[in-house]
């Protein structure tokens, strides 16, 4: 089954994660926001000079908490159904 981070996570956390830059992260964050598939807050994070900056982190939200939900029972049936034929 597919879990969802259930940590809150900022841009460059997310970005290293999936391997990508994190001004592309950032987009398709926005985007996802704008779907409510994904929430964002601004929380204080140690800059790289080792003063206190803003961070926007990420977070799922319910709504796709349900979907990924929806998808691993999806794929689970049909690996069942192969594995079945086979």
């Amino acid at each position: 089954m597919i879990q969802p981070c259930l940590e809150s996570l900022y841009i460059e956390q997310i970005a290293e994660k999936v391997n990508e830059s994190p001004r592309l992260t950032s987009h398709h964050l926005d985007i996802l926001e704008d779907l409510g598939l994904v929430g964002s807050e601004f929380k204080l994070i140690e800059g790289k000079s080792g003063r206190p900056a803003a961070g926007r982190y990420f977070s799922v939200t319910p709504k796709l908490a349900v979907a990924l939900s929806k998808i691993g029972e999806t794929i689970s049936v049909k690996v069942e159904k192969q594995v079945k034929n086979t």
